[in-house]
Order: structure tokens, then sequence, then C-alpha cells
């Protein structure tokens, strides 16, 4: 058995390690990216706890970092990734778009006096990139990314990575307070559209937290906890019991990936499919809303 102070140290050893990347990325990095820029380090220090050691400087540095790489017109500031993948591309969400920017900043709106306009900015640009003569899957338009590449299909995406339900899903549950009556609204009715969705209705042919079903339903069930309206609670139930008749029949469709280790994944594979579960199903609410910052 290791003792408590054995894992404190091992954790502290693997911190210096982190800080010393964190000086050279801030020296030659250019990214936001949480698995590939600066959120990787800032997401690590916000959840870092304050008796291992405190990260406050760190984050003002990130704060800091962040309003540098950013850019700015009439609508706001926003941020462009720069990695191969997303090149010189503009995305609104909250996994790898402007919103995972957004709920970094707000974690650090006591920290940093910047912070907050900063994500005021933010929250604005991708605001006014949501059109008001659509509805429900149509509501924001993101460039095509290779998850969203799916064949033969002109059904509108369902899934926790890409898409219009990411992002209006963020904006009620981690930014409510900046919205106006009219946007929360707005952005509320288009979910409760959204959840009347069925599996004919939409593209989300699979299982995994990123790219299917799984991510659906923890989206859905954490809407019914905020806003306790029951068609949430029912599409929670609805994509949750399609998951378990998936996993049931074995069907091999976890991810658009199909080498074993992206297969056993957490994100993309049946690692985070089964976690997510059994965390249901016990009802951990404390793990759950840790669970991937979903």
């Amino acid at each position: 058995i290791i003792e408590s102070n054995d894992i404190i140290s091992l954790i502290e050893k693997f911190l210096l390690n982190v800080e010393f990347f964190f000086q050279k990325y801030l020296l030659k990095g250019n990214d936001f990216h949480f698995c590939r820029g600066i959120l990787v380090f800032g997401n690590l220090f916000i959840e870092t706890p304050s008796y291992i050691k405190n990260y406050d400087k760190e984050k003002k540095m990130i704060v800091n970092f962040l309003n540098k790489i950013s850019y700015e017109n009439e609508y706001g500031k926003y941020w462009i990734n720069t990695n191969k993948a997303f090149e010189n591309k503009i995305f609104s969400s909250s996994i790898y778009g402007n919103l995972s920017v957004c709920k970094f900043l707000k974690k650090n709106i006591n920290n940093c006096f910047i912070a907050k306009s900063l994500l005021i900015s933010g929250i604005n640009f991708v605001l006014k990139q949501m059109k008001y003569n659509k509805k429900g899957l149509s509501t924001f338009d993101e460039p095509t990314t290779q998850s969203s590449l799916l064949e033969n299909s002109k059904k509108p995406i369902l899934q926790w990575v890409d898409g219009s339900l990411n992002i209006l899903y963020s904006l009620v549950v981690d930014f409510k307070e900046y919205l106006t009556n009219k946007e929360y609204n707005f952005i509320l009715n288009n979910l409760i559209h959204i959840a009347n969705f069925k599996e004919e209705d939409v593209n989300c042919p699979k299982t995994s937290i990123g790219y299917g079903s799984t991510g659906v339903f923890l989206m859905f069930r954490k809407l019914y906890k905020v806003t306790n309206i029951d068609v949430f609670n029912q599409s929670y139930k609805y994509w949750y019991n399609l998951t378990k008749e998936r996993i049931k029949f074995k069907e091999q469709r976890f991810s658009e990936y199909k080498d074993n280790i992206k297969l056993t994944g957490f994100i993309s594979g049946y690692t985070g499919v089964y976690t997510s579960m059994i965390l249901c199903e016990k009802d951990n609410e404390a793990i759950l809303d840790n669970l991937i910052y979903i």
C-alpha cells in the first residue's frame, strides 16, 4: 500500500517536469488547444489542489498568454487553432474551440484582472456566430473536422466533440450568467428541440464519449440537472439505453478510429463508455461533473 505522503511526493516530482515544459511553452508556443497547447497546463494547474502547490501565478501567466495570442474583430476576441489538424480554423466549441478558452478564463476572473474582460469578449464573439434564423443543430456553423466527416449522410451531426449541441450546451451550463434573456431563451428552446431527436433523425452512429451516444447522454443528463426540464431527462434515458443496446450487441462502432489503442481510449473508445455508464448508475455526481469537463 502506498502512503499518502509518497503519493504527494510523486505528484510533486511530476509537477516539476510539467513546470519545466510550461516555461518552455511560454517562450515558443502559440496555441490554446486543450491537449496540444497552453490549456494543457492551464487545466492541470486549476485541478492541482492548493495543499500540493498553489499555481495562481502560473494561471495569471496563462491568461496573459491567451490575451497575447488572441485575435479581435468588431464582435470580440477569438482564438485560432494552429496545430496541423485544425490549422487556421476558428471553432466555437468548448472542447477545442473558443469556449474552451472561456471556461478557463471564467475560473480565473478573481485571480487576474484582465480575465473577465477577455472572457466577456470571447463569449460575445461566439454569440455573434449564432444564427437566429436557424434552429436545432443548424444554429452554429462549425468547420469540418476529421470527426465530422461521416459518409453518405445529410443528417445533422449529434456528438460531444463537434457541432451545435456542444456549443449550445456549454452556453447554458457554463455561461448562463453572461447571456441576455433573449439569448438564453433562444438557446434553451433549441436544446429542447434537439432533445426530441431520435437515432434516425441525426448522424450519431458511434458509441464513444467524443463521437457518439455516450457523450450525448452525458450532456442531456447534465442539462436536466441544471434546468430541471423533463425533456432533457427523457433524452438522457433514451441515449443511455441506446448506448446499452449498442454494447449489448457488441457493435464495433465506438468511434471513427480503427486502431486498438484509440478504441480502448477514454474519449474515443470503450473505456470512457463503460466508466460513464457505471458512474451514471451509481449517480456519482461529483466525479461526473469532472468527467472530461463535460
